[in-house]
């Protein structure tokens, strides 16, 4: 019944003059093709590319729907059917570089204006936007660029990705991918962004290709989200210097990866002083593997907090081996930061879990109530021997029957209740 009732209605809409692309494309959607699209879904688009320069067409899909059509809401879907886009040039810019795609600013009161940029379908490999290997060689070594960024601020511009896969040929220039610095929020899901000569979890120390820390997946959200969906959510970041520089106001991560790179995620590192950075970031299930340093935590202007909440972490000695002895997670002020965090550590993929690795570097972290999932509340002096443990850790130790707190980490020393030192050998 649904069926012919569907048949009817195109043939009744082709009858009075409108074609089917109208009836089932939404005023507000833009279907585009890549030029290795197959033959099917060129006929629907709206635009189809050619392999170059297209960078050019979805700028050009994005001002009409921020503008040049007359729409009845500004704003819209952006969908990009599998295939291949290839970025060429870098011919807008805002306040943090040049742009190869620009976003608008636009404040549509009542309304929040918002655009969506997606795939054609769950599978974050069919729709797939490179930067071009000539694109990335004319890049100046010094430069700030971003795949996508959004022109100066407004607060109630949003925009998402989702289903979407960019790479990067190379590590070594400071490239954003989606850069949401000057965005109210983004919403970023089922996203991956590969660096396509990132090295592994088996490329030996000295082979390594370490990116520069201003190579970047994610960037957060410098202003104030507005209660719109500000959540990563199932992102991939293979190669970067930074994966995830989050900020902003009360971003979601959740199972976001960052593999093979500088930096999986770092705190703080791009606010201004405004007191949207002031509320807290969340993540939840997250995976740090195989990266030369662990978390980063900038100066903290908006004294934020950081809740983190079953953080796998993936320590592979070689990547350590990199920068020295390898970096811990830091506060570039001890001190300033604060939260919650806990986590485990294994040593490479196929090891299990341990209790003798640890998370913060010396004198880092003070302020966070940070555990390790596996260390006990209760356990003898043995077992409590064997643990690294975090500063500020409680646990009963149930040989010297009494509570005690770690008040040095590094040099495993407790203190009980009444203020005696207890030293591990």
């Amino acid at each position: 019944m649904r069926t012919k009732l569907f048949l009817f209605l195109i043939g009744y809409f082709a009858a009075i003059g409108l074609h089917a692309e109208v009836f089932l494309h939404n005023e507000n959607t833009i279907i585009i093709a890549a030029g290795n699209s197959v033959q099917a879904d060129k006929e629907q688009a709206n635009f189809v590319c050619s392999g170059r320069n297209d960078e050019q067409v979805l700028q050009k899909a994005i001002d009409m729907l921020s503008g040049e059509r007359k729409l009845s809401k500004k704003g819209g879907t952006i969908v990009l059917m599998p295939g291949d886009y290839y970025i060429d040039a870098f011919n807008r810019e805002n306040r943090n570089g040049k742009v190869a795609v620009l976003l608008p600013s636009v404040k549509s009161s009542p309304e929040v204006f918002s655009i969506s940029v997606k795939g054609a379908n769950h599978n974050t490999e069919c729709s797939v936007v490179h930067l071009s290997q000539s694109g990335y060689e004319a890049l100046e070594n010094e430069g700030s660029y971003s795949i996508f960024a959004c022109n100066n601020h407004v607060d109630y511009c949003h925009f998402s990705f989702t289903d979407l896969k960019i790479t990067l040929p190379g590590g070594k220039k400071n490239i954003v991918c989606l850069d949401g610095r000057q965005m109210g929020s983004m919403e970023c899901r089922r996203v991956k962004c590969v660096v396509e000569n990132h090295s592994t979890w088996d490329t030996p120390t000295d082979k390594i290709n370490l990116p520069v820390e201003g190579c970047i997946a994610l960037c957060g959200c410098y202003f104030n989200s507005n209660s719109w969906n500000y959540v990563w959510e199932a992102v991939y970041a293979l190669g970067f210097g930074q994966g995830f520089a989050c900020g902003g106001e009360h971003l979601l991560c959740i199972k976001c990866v960052a593999c093979y790179g500088k930096y999986g995620f770092t705190f703080g590192n791009y606010y201004p002083s405004d007191w949207s950075s002031r509320h807290t970031n969340t993540l939840i299930d997250c995976t740090d593997e195989a990266n030369a340093n662990f978390f980063k935590f900038a100066p903290n202007i908006g004294k934020q907090t950081i809740i983190i909440q079953n953080l796998n972490l993936e320590y592979w000695s070689q990547w350590f081996a990199i920068e020295g002895e390898g970096h811990y997670a830091t506060e570039t002020v001890p001190n300033q930061w604060n939260g919650q965090v806990n986590y485990t550590m294994n040593r490479g993929g196929s090891s299990l879990p341990n209790v003798t690795d640890h998370f913060w570097a010396d004198g880092s972290g003070h302020n966070f109530q940070s555990r390790n999932n596996l260390h006990k509340k209760i356990c003898s002096s043995e077992e409590r021997r064997s643990y690294y443990p975090n500063y500020g850790q409680e646990l009963f130790d149930t040989t010297l029957n009494k509570w005690l707190i770690c008040i040095d980490p590094a040099n495993k020393t407790w203190c009980d209740a009444s203020g005696s030192v207890i030293k591990d050998e």
